[in-house]
């Protein structure tokens, strides 16, 4: 029998999450990454990936993160009260469910500068 590398188990372990979509891509001012499925807020997800974003509430009272979506589709666990566009979302109370494109000014990534 074939022994498994930890990284030929990595890869296997990527493809089934691939497979069964659970992980998405999220791209936020054209920085693109893979992020396992949570129930984590998007926020949240940002901040991970050493992404820094304007705030105030985390709530979706006050609208500071919204942030654009060009892509995709979020899921408000928390529904908003803040009044945003039809094509905006508020990252501090949503989850993402699948794939999505992002842009923001308020956006600063930070994962690529050290």
């Amino acid at each position: 029998m074939e022994s498994l590398s930890l990284w030929s188990l990595c890869d296997i372990e990527h493809e089934w999450m691939k497979k069964n979509n659970n992980s998405v891509t999220i791209s936020i001012n054209n920085y693109r990454f893979q992020k396992i499925k949570s129930k984590q807020s998007l926020l949240e997800i940002m901040e991970d990936e050493n992404i820094i974003v304007d705030y105030q509430c985390r709530n979706g009272y006050c609208g500071t993160c919204r942030m654009n979506l060009f892509q995709g589709n979020v899921v408000y666990f928390r529904e908003p009260i803040a009044c945003i566009p039809a094509s905006s979302i508020l990252p501090c109370c949503c989850w993402v469910e699948e794939d999505v494109i992002l842009e923001s000014c308020r956006a600063i990534v930070t994962a690529d500068i050290e």
